[in-house]
């Protein structure tokens, strides 16, 4: 199972980058799109080799969606795979924290039950509205690491809604 979702996630990033070099004359703050193989997945460049990606394997056994986080700043640290890290979310009114798990210099969130599930919907409900609202921005923390981040909300609103049709049973 672990190696499946290792395959699965870097499937997903690669998906992603493979999504954001296809839009390279683009702003690199902006959230692009790419549905493919059943696999629709929203990413965004936070900064030089980080990224923020949503994915949502709809047409796959393991339907769950991912948040995954690739942050360039923690890259060359270990991190133990067993334990969970904090990493709130924050922007206008919403607060929210997710337990990661740190992959191959990932940081991953799955949505494995029906409670996570609507916790992750909600999470991409409130981007798109920020973004649609003119919020520039959300904050991402794991304070943990001491590490915080802006996360760019440009476009949230046009890649994320229906992103996770499919992934919400």
């Amino acid at each position: 199972m672990k190696r499946r979702l290792h395959g699965f996630v870097l499937s997903a990033l690669l998906l992603a980058g493979t999504a954001y070099a296809a839009m390279a004359d683009d702003d690199p703050g902006v959230w692009q799109r790419i549905d493919k193989n059943g696999i629709k997945a929203s990413n965004v460049e936070m900064g030089p080799g980080s990224v923020v990606a949503i994915t949502c394997p709809a047409e796959t056994t393991l339907a769950q969606p991912r948040l995954i986080i690739q942050i360039q700043k923690l890259r060359n640290s270990f991190f133990d795979e067993r334990r969970s890290y904090n990493l709130r979310v924050a922007v206008n009114d919403y607060r929210q924290d997710f337990g990661m798990k740190a992959m191959k210099g990932f940081f991953v969130f799955e949505a494995k039950d029906i409670n996570q599930r609507l916790q992750f919907n909600e999470l991409v409900q409130e981007l798109a509205k920020a973004s649609a609202a003119g919020a520039d921005k959300a904050q991402l923390a794991l304070s943990s690491l001491g590490w915080r981040g802006d996360m760019p909300l440009t476009g949230a609103d046009r890649a994320l809604p229906g992103l996770m049709d499919g992934c919400d049973q």
